[in-house]
């Protein structure tokens, strides 16, 4: 008897696990219809992936050839589960192991199904063109989702054909699917590293900084390290040397972390700032196969504590070669000290988990984007190998099985001793500005030394010091830089929902001609939904 009723409780329980629940709306009799595309399931700001649990909107809408008469439903179920099972297989499987539905406060026409979690149904038969409700993306390692929805109307139904299915992958774009624990490479490889700014005022216009001058990118920290170590993770709390270095740009604290743990070479790029933002910064370092992973990190500035970088890229493809270049696109992520949605303030400190921003739904964030749009990347890690060290008949490298001749090189390559510091200059009055010092290597050791990890090179900001004739950059205003009269608003503008007004400057003072660059010459506001709805409607029509 108590075998029947366990393997009974299995039973219901993978039934449940599965998402298996009636999803036939409430009132609907029989048999589900195609719907001809009336009907579909859309997530905000059209995610082409998901970051582990982080949270969205899905839109449950009806469409029609007529933007402002949209079909109309008055029952439904939308439910969500695994498209497959989890690759990680500490992932549990349950009814909520494709994430979990919330509803959206003032919704009044959805409900949480009291005997399927993973499913939101109608609360009343009023009748509505649309509903909306929140889901936390399951954790890392799920995979794919399937959102399943069934509309009534009247005394149709449609479940499954159309646009009432929807499959939403999990966000690979830190490559951690491919990772393994030991690179099955016999050889080791030598990369050069690229990183390029794209963060403008044109790529990324919603709130960018009016203080254009203080944009930059912070220097580049990273290094090439074993499977089991992270400068940082996404839903892991940020270091304290991530968040020394985020508060106060000291990276002492972050390069020490990173040391003390099994890393091959500690990265360090100058950063990129204005007015050369969309320049490029490089670094050189070295992989073998323990050391076959990449992780760098870069603060965005200003910004309350947001940054880019990567995690945990793998270097090292399956047929155990290096891979011969890569290019990454970074998107914003956040540290989870300050909360806030601005570049420029800090409202209040919190205690959050590092995760990728997602701002889609938040109208005051720079990264907000409608429907229509797709956010751009803010930098560009550009990886090429650039040479590859052969095994020995031993499949191990020279440089790993060292000679007592080479360890007596390496003891000499350390012992060398730094050259004199480059000057500062100060034609620019710059405080990013930084002095060099390389190690001097004799003739004889120079090109083994420059292939070891070790530090070849110091850096340190130089002194603010301007010329008689020269002041620090100043902060552009209309006195010194007059305007002309803001124009009057733009319509609205279907593709962005915005309106924009110019304005352009009367005279540039020959002392402050930089600073005049930077006054703001245009602003934009987000249009009403209604005026929104109206200008798409008004495209559409006459085909502008």
């Amino acid at each position: 008897m108590l075998v029947r009723l366990l393997t009974l409780l299995v039973l219901v329980y993978h039934v449940y696990a599965a998402g298996i629940c009636d999803r036939k709306p409430k009132g609907a009799t029989g048999t589900p219809q195609l719907t001809g595309n009336r009907y579909r399931i859309v997530i905000a700001s059209n995610p082409e992936t998901y970051t582990p649990e982080q949270i969205y909107t899905v839109i449950l809408q009806g469409r029609s050839s007529v933007v402002e008469d949209p079909n109309t439903f008055n029952g439904f179920t939308l439910n969500v589960e695994p498209a497959e099972k989890p690759s990680d297989l500490s992932v549990p499987i349950g009814p909520l192991s494709a994430g979990v539905f919330k509803i959206i406060p003032g919704e009044v026409n959805t409900k949480i199904d009291e005997n399927c979690p993973n499913t939101v149904v109608h609360s009343s038969h009023t009748f509505v063109s649309k509903i909306e409700v929140w889901w936390k993306a399951p954790v890392a390692g799920t995979g794919c989702v399937l959102f399943r929805a069934s509309v009534m109307e009247q005394n149709l139904w449609f479940q499954n054909d159309g646009g009432l299915t929807l499959k939403l992958c999990e966000n690979q774009d830190l490559d951690v699917s491919g990772q393994q624990e030991k690179c099955c490479s016999c050889n080791e490889a030598k990369y050069e590293m690229k990183f390029e700014g794209l963060w403008t005022r044109q790529s990324h216009p919603l709130h960018f900084p009016d203080n254009v001058w203080l944009t930059r990118f912070s220097d580049v920290i990273g290094a090439s390290h074993a499977s089991d170590y992270r400068i940082w993770r996404v839903n892991t709390s940020a270091s304290a040397g991530l968040i020394e270095f985020s508060e106060n740009g000291n990276t002492t604290v972050l390069e020490s972390e990173i040391k003390s743990n099994r890393t091959r070479t500690v990265i360090k790029a100058k950063g990129v700032t204005y007015p050369n933002i969309t320049g490029k910064t490089f670094a050189v370092f070295r992989v073998d196969p323990e050391h076959h992973l990449l992780s760098l990190v870069s603060l965005i500035k200003p910004s309350p504590d947001w940054f880019v970088g990567l995690t945990g890229f793998e270097l090292c493809d399956s047929n155990c070669s290096w891979i011969s270049e890569r290019k990454i696109d970074l998107h914003p992520y956040d540290l989870g000290i300050w909360e806030d949605v601005n570049y420029q303030t800090k409202n209040k400190p919190k205690e959050e988990q590092i995760h990728k921003i997602d701002h889609s739904n938040i109208p005051d964030s720079p990264f907000y984007v409608d429907s229509t749009e797709k956010l751009k990347p803010m930098a560009r890690v550009h990886l090429i190998k650039s040479r590859e060290y052969e095994k020995n008949e031993n499949c191990q490298t020279d440089e790993v099985t060292r000679s007592g001749e080479d360890e007596e090189k390496l003891k000499e390559c350390t012992k060398a001793e730094f050259g004199s510091w480059t000057n500062c200059t100060i034609e620019e009055c710059d405080p990013e500005r930084v002095r060099v010092q390389f190690r001097q290597f004799e003739d004889s050791i120079k090109e083994f030394c420059q292939n070891q990890s070790i530090r070849i090179m110091n850096e340190e900001r130089c002194e603010v010091k301007c010329a008689p004739w020269k002041t620090p950059k100043p902060v552009p205003t209309t006195t010194m830089c007059p305007v002309t009269q803001w124009s009057p608003f733009s319509e609205c503008k279907p593709k962005s929902c915005r309106r924009e007004r110019k304005r352009t400057l009367q005279k540039e003072e020959d002392r402050y001609l930089r600073a005049c660059g930077n006054v703001l010459k245009t602003q934009a506001l987000l249009c009403s939904k209604e005026e929104c709805a109206q200008a798409k409607s008004k495209s559409l029509l006459y085909g502008t």
